[in-house]
């Protein structure tokens, strides 16, 4: 027993810190200063600390404790501090790089967008490169366990998920070093944003961006395997001075703006954006007042939002990337939404 614990510990340390790598991501090295610092991709000022009691928030984290029965994210307690944090920039390019986003409300203006968007590719590079790192760890687990209940259904899930993640590494370096190109010339116009603005606070804050794979008539949009060059969608829900903002941003691309189109034309699109986030962002934090106050059958939901990964029914096939729960989540009441995409304006303006 003290050998297993021993191992958890081992394991799970080692397994952290990788994540606690500090390096500078703005590629540009040589106008870095040596200081490596925690970003917030989710401010904590304007954002973590409105929805947070005594400094904490909830969000769905790693465990920390790696075993072969328990599921890689659980529901946890965590710091502001903490939050939404990755040692992804030096405090030069952090603090010269964001000041737009960071220090005044949110328009958006398209650099605003363009920086915003950025800074959360720039973390899911960071955190995608952490992941695969994590591949050797994994597999001395599994080593050191040979015995254990489902092993080989344990490898095959584990295998495709290490496939699946170097593939997208693969394009987050290619995305983010297209944006990266875009940034040092100030080319920011090819980016499309579409933006709701709250008159309350959201309760969940989020950051991320994902590659939707069907919209929501059910129509597959994209083939995540067999397409060369994928759609991605940045998905930021935050707060500045005065309102709450739920911000869509990606490259022009016709698949994105038919899923978004989609989402518009859908049923109760508030819930659904909450949905669509826990179903596809691992960067997700909430209150915890709002969390105590969900019914079980709520939670529930998200809990199963958050741990089918893989976004396909075991059983069935079935995509279930895209969720039709019809649960009321929040009561978030839209001030105005605003696009510069074309297309999706005429929607909002009908």
């Amino acid at each position: 027993m003290n050998n297993q614990i021993n191992n958890y510990y081992t394991y799970s340390k080692k397994y952290s810190n990788i994540f606690k790598k500090k390096m500078c991501l703005f590629f540009d090295h040589t106008t870095c200063n040596e200081e490596i610092i925690r970003s917030h991709t989710i401010q904590k000022r304007r954002s973590l600390e409105r929805i947070a009691i005594d400094g904490h928030v909830y969000g769905f984290s790693q465990t920390k404790k790696i075993d072969l029965s328990s599921s890689p994210l659980s529901l946890q307690k965590i710091s502001i501090n903490d939050a939404s944090t990755f040692y992804g920039f030096c405090k030069k390019h952090d603090n010269e790089l964001f000041d737009v986003i960071d220090n005044f409300d949110y328009v958006p203006s398209i650099q605003q967008a363009f920086l915003l968007t950025y800074r959360t590719l720039i973390r899911e590079l960071y955190t995608k490169n952490a992941a695969t790192s994590t591949e050797s760890i994994m597999n001395e687990i599994v080593n050191n366990f040979p015995n254990f209940v489902g092993r080989s259904n344990f490898e095959k899930i584990l295998k495709a998920h290490q496939i699946g993640m170097k593939m997208g590494l693969l394009h987050s370096y290619y995305v983010v070093d297209e944006m990266f190109k875009k940034l040092v010339r100030k080319d920011f116009n090819s980016l499309q944003y579409f933006v709701v603005e709250l008159k309350t606070f959201p309760e969940i804050m989020v950051s991320g961006s994902f590659m939707p794979e069907y919209d929501y008539f059910k129509c597959k949009i994209q083939d995540l395997i067999e397409n060369k060059e994928l759609g991605w969608l940045a998905l930021n829900v935050f707060a500045d001075s005065s309102k709450g903002i739920i911000s869509f941003t990606w490259q022009e691309n016709p698949i994105i703006e038919k899923f978004l189109i989609s989402l518009i034309k859908s049923n109760d699109m508030i819930n659904k954006i909450v949905e669509l986030a826990f179903t596809n962002i691992e960067n997700v934090f909430f209150s915890l007042e709002w969390w105590n106050n969900l019914s079980i059958t709520r939670k529930s939901r998200i809990e199963k939002m958050v741990h089918d990964c893989d976004h396909y029914d075991s059983k069935t096939g079935m995509y279930i990337g895209i969720r039709n729960n019809n649960l009321h989540f929040v009561d978030w009441d839209v001030i105005k939404t605003h696009s510069n995409n074309s297309n999706i304006m005429k929607l909002l303006d009908t």
